[in-house]
This record gives structure tokens, C-alpha cells and sequence, in this order.
């Protein structure tokens, strides 16, 4: 971990203001407020509010689920006869027509969280391929009617999840395919949502060297968090020993094959969907999944440090970038579809660091490609940063489950109020000058931690100071 300390007391900064000035990005938050029961239309409202002005959200990317919208007492029923739960198809009406009324109009929609039943045939009942693909229509039609109900049109329609990686979306590629053909005829046959765009998201940068990281992590890091660690401490790097050592010839490495080598994934991804995959996403969280900011040394300097180097790492944009430019994603809309800094508590520097980095070292990257003459947006539409708040009613199985809660950036106090995390306070700064350009508080920096100081470094500055 790095303190505040470890920051450097004096940086050279060469202004990069002038370039940035064209730049809009369209900032986004994923947040799951759908799902929770407890909020009322007005409820709704007020939270999207907060979102789009404390925070400079301009759209919300939520998710509506298979399995919530059709309830397991459906299962083997013939696919004609399947009834929607309509206390949940009524929450996404509302949340739909919350988002409007707080100026979010155009959400990203995910189409996801199946049950086994309802994507595997022979699964639990007797339903056969066809009728699995029938299900999945049936769905999508229903999203469909909810949006025109709402008055809204979605920007994207996002069809399952991180499709590379088993632990999130366990359908074959060539399943997810037919999924995306699907959802985009069902709306291409309605004019009013031409604009709407089918998309799917791939985690992309972690490779072999990756996974080597996520292992040390689990082995130094896990093992010394206080509630975990102690009388399992042990069990938990001898276990990751062995997974270091197996997962090449094991069931697990062939599982995480496609989740190490994405950039043949989308390639090939990209072949199968063709002109019915109008946009991908890719999630990409540095320092965290990616090389593990975890450090259990001291650096006497920041630019050496270990969370310094993994937060700020860029080579999945860069790649993503030239393909988008120069290779075979040109006609693709380009989402970075999750990012976010995992945080322990309310206070965490930790979290503070890794946005102020995160930001930092994108920004960076946009000035290369702003100062030979691309505009930003035309590479990256969109920057979705994982997650906002947390809600009750949020059905996550594990192994996701385990992390799900630390990203949000706004957590309940005991009396049920939002409080902010660190890099929540900073969120809406960084959006105004790093990420869609417009007229910002210039001095929003100063009376804050010398931690915000890592946002002013320029691509052409000098780290010239030293812990003291």
C-alpha cells in the first residue's frame, strides 16, 4: 500500500490544457439500483440525480436479468406460456423513467444473469436448443416493450458479460452470437430505435503474466486482510501455490484460455457477429485484477513504486486503439465498459491512488492520439467506471460475489445515508478535465492531499521529489 507520504513534494507540470478542449467521452456509472425493492419512483429520481450532478454521470449502464425477470416457478413450462414477473418488469419501467426525469435518456442495458435452465438445454428441464433460443427472444421482445413503456431508448443494448471468461457469462461463443443476432433483429424491426446499438464485452489485458499476478495477490495479499488472513493465512498460499503450479495443464487453465489470449477472442468474436455487433466492450481494471497494486514494500519513490506502475497501465487501451484506427475494429463502437479501484473502506487511499492514476495515465494516452490529429471520441465512445452504489436485492453468485460490494464509490452509513468514498469526492473533477472536456473548478486541487497531485503530472513532466 502507498501512503500519501510517498508522493513526490515537488512536480514539474507542462500544461496540456489546450489539448484536451475537444475531448467528450461520454462518462458513464454501472449501477444496479433496478434490482433493489426499496426505493420509490421518486426515491429513483432523487438517487440518479446525485449521480448525474455530484458525480458528472452523464448515462447509466444498468442490468436487466433473465432470471429475475422470469422466476424459476416458470421453468419447464412450454416457452409460449412463460409469464414475466411484473413487480420486477414494473422497477424497470420505473428505473428507466427515473433515469429520463434526472437527465440520463439514453442508458447501456445488460441483458444477462441467466439461470442454468433458461441457456442450457436439457438443463434442468426438457426444453430443447430450439426452445432456449425461443426464451432468450421472448426476453429480449420483453426489454423491448419496457423500454417503449419508459419512453426511453437505450444507447447500447449489451448482450451478456465479459463473454471470455466462464465465471461471468458460461455460454459458448457461438451461443452468445446467436444472442447478439437475436437482439439486434428484434430491434432493427422497430424504427424507433435505430439509434440503439447491440454490443457484448471481453475483460481484456490479463494474459499468463496476469494470472501469475492475481495468484501473488491471492498469496500476499488475501492472506493479510484481518478478517480473512490469520488461521486460514496458511491455507490460502499453500493453495495458491498449487494453483500456480497446476493451472497450465488443469481444467482451469483451459477455462481461463480465452480470458488470457481476448485479443484472438474478440478477433474471432468479431468474425462470427459481424454486422450485428455494432460495439464492444472491454473491462480492464488496473492494479487491481491486472497486476496487483497490492505491495507489501515501501518505495522511497512514487514513479518506482508497484501501485504507481499497475495503475497506471495502458498497453489493452493501446492495442484496442490501434485497432480501432488502423485494424479490424474501425467499424465498431469502442466502450471501456468497466474500470474502477477496489476499496476496503469509505476512507481508502488506496482507491484515491488507483482513480487518480487510472485517469492520469488514460489521459495520457488520448494526448498521443489528440496531438497527431484523432479525436478522442472517435476511438473510445465511452468510459464506464465500476460501481456507483450499493443496493440490496443485488443477486451475485460467487465467485464474483466476493468482490462485489468494495468497488462502489458510494456506500450506506448506519442510518442509511450515501457517503462518498475518497475517489468518489475527486470523480466529477477528473470527468470535467480529463475525460469529457468543459469549464471545471481550476482550484478543486489545492486545499486537498498532495495524493491529487499525481493527476497534474503531464505525459512530458518529471518526478523530481522523494518521500519524505
Amino acid at each position: 500500500m502507498v501512503s500519501s507520504e510517498a508522493l513526490p513534494l515537488k512536480i514539474e507540470v507542462i500544461s496540456t490544457e489546450a489539448d484536451r478542449t475537444q475531448r467528450d467521452i461520454i462518462p458513464m456509472g454501472t449501477d444496479y439500483l433496478p434490482d433493489d425493492p426499496n426505493y420509490d419512483f421518486g426515491k429513483r429520481v432523487e438517487y440518479y440525480k446525485k449521480l448525474h450532478s455530484e458525480f458528472g454521470l452523464e448515462e447509466i449502464r444498468t442490468e436487466f436479468r433473465l432470471k429475475t425477470l422470469i422466476p424459476k416457478s416458470e421453468k419447464g413450462k412450454p416457452i409460449d406460456k412463460i409469464q414475466f414477473d411484473q413487480t420486477v418488469r414494473k422497477r424497470y419501467v420505473e428505473s428507466l423513467q427515473a433515469m429520463a426525469e434526472a437527465g440520463m435518456k439514453n442508458p447501456t442495458l445488460v441483458l444477462f444473469s441467466p439461470d442454468k435452465w433458461q441457456v442450457e438445454p436439457g438443463a434442468e428441464t426438457e426444453y430443447t436448443n430450439e426452445d432456449v433460443s425461443e426464451l432468450y427472444r421472448r426476453f429480449t421482445e420483453e426489454i423491448k416493450q419496457i423500454c417503449v413503456e419508459a419512453s426511453v431508448t437505450p444507447k447500447y443494448i449489451q448482450v451478456m458479460n465479459e463473454i471470455n471468461f466462464s465465471a461471468q457469462t458460461a455460454v459458448p461463443l457461438d451461443q452468445v452470437v446467436e444472442m447478439i443476432k437475436t437482439t439486434n433483429q428484434v430491434f432493427a424491426q422497430d424504427e424507433s430505435f435505430k439509434q440503439t446499438k447491440i454490443m457484448t464485452t471481453v475483460y481484456s489485458g490479463t494474459t499468463r503474466e496476469e494470472i501469475d499476478g492475481l495468484i501473488d495477490w491471492m498469496k500476499n495479499g488475501v492472506s493479510n486482510i484481518p478478517v480473512i488472513g490469520g488461521a486460514f493465512a496458511e491455507f490460502i498460499k499453500k493453495g495458491s501455490d498449487a494453483l500456480g503450479r497446476r493451472i497450465d495443464a488443469s481444467m482451469i487453465g483451459k477455462l481461463l484460455d480465452p480470458y488470457m489470449r481476448w485479443q484472438d477472442f474478440v478477433k474471432n468474436l468479431v468474425d462470427k457477429a459481424g454486422d450485428s455487433l455494432q460495439a464492444i466492450g472491454f473491462d480492464f481494471y488496473p492494479g487491481s485484477y491486472n497486476r496487483p497494486a497490492i505491495s507489501l514494500k515501501k518505495s522511497s519513490s512514487l514513479a518506482k513504486s508497484r501501485p504507481y506502475h499497475s495503475y497506471g497501465e495502458t498497453a489493452p487501451y493501446k492495442w484496442i486503439a490501434e485497432q480501432k484506427l488502423n485494424g479490424f475494429l474501425k467499424q465498431k463502437d469502442i466502450l471501456i465498459a468497466e474500470t474502477g479501484v477496489f476499496a476496503p473502506s469509505v476512507s481508502s487511499r488506496q482507491q484515491e491512488l488507483g482513480y487518480l492514476r487510472l485517469i492520469q495515465s488514460f489521459d495520457h494516452l488520448l494526448l498521443h492520439y489528440e496531438r497527431q490529429g484523432y479525436k478522442a471520441s472517435d476511438i473510445f465512445k465511452s468510459i464506464i467506471f465500476f460501481q456507483m452504489g450499493e443496493h440490496e436485492g443485488v443477486d451475485v453468485k460467487a465467485p464474483m460475489s466476493l468482490d462485489f460490494r468494495p468497488w462502489t464509490l458510494l456506500r450506506k452509513d448506519k442510518q442509511g445515508n450515501w457517503v462518498s468514498t475518497k475517489a468518489a469526492e475527486v470523480l466529477k473533477y477528473l470527468i470535467q478535465s480529463r475525460i469529457k472536456y468543459q469549464e471545471h473548478d481550476t482550484d478543486f486541487l489545492k486545499n486537498r492531499s498532495r495524493l491529487n497531485n499525481i493527476i497534474e503530472l503531464s505525459p512530458d513532466a518529471k518526478i523530481v521529489g522523494k518521500r519524505n
